[in-house]
């Protein structure tokens, strides 16, 4: 039940995120029963930051295990935040990070540095370490993540 519930959110969640129009998702109650629920992320193209941080919460919340299995670009590498205990990476995944749009670059510049330290230590490190979050992506790959995350089994 917890599952099927989980799922019907994570997909109500999915298609506001891409539509735009997360602040109206419901609230779904969710029973708790083992296992946790997992999810594989592979050739995530990012979005929003604001969508991810929604989705962030949501994992959390519910404990979700998080697979990294392919490229997850953009605002999608926030999800790097996630508790290390509900994340591994497999050989293919990657990370491409870059600084944050906005039509008034004063906002972009903000939401570059908000972004920067939103990040874990080691992630931040390595993109300053490769020049800082400019227009073009940083690809972090799995040799320079696997010291940092659990491999999946």
């Amino acid at each position: 039940m917890r599952l099927l519930a989980l799922a019907t959110f994570a997909m109500l969640l999915i298609v506001a995120i891409s539509t735009g129009a997360a602040a109206s998702v419901p609230t779904v109650k969710v029973p708790s029963v083992d296992p946790a629920p997992s999810i594989v992320i592979r050739n995530n193209l990012g979005g929003m930051i604001g969508d991810f941080l929604l989705l962030k919460k949501f994992l959390e919340k519910y404990n979700v295990k998080v697979t990294f299995d392919g490229p997850c670009i953009s605002a999608c590498t926030m999800l790097l935040r996630l508790p290390q205990k509900n994340i591994c990476v497999t050989q293919s995944a990657s990370f491409w990070f870059h600084r944050a749009s906005h039509p008034d670059p004063e906002v972009a510049e903000k939401a570059s540095v908000a972004l920067l330290e939103f990040y874990p230590d080691w992630v931040r490190k390595y993109i300053t370490d490769h020049g800082g979050l400019t227009k073009d992506f940083i690809i972090m790959k799995y040799a320079d993540v696997k010291p940092h995350m659990p491999t999946c089994r």
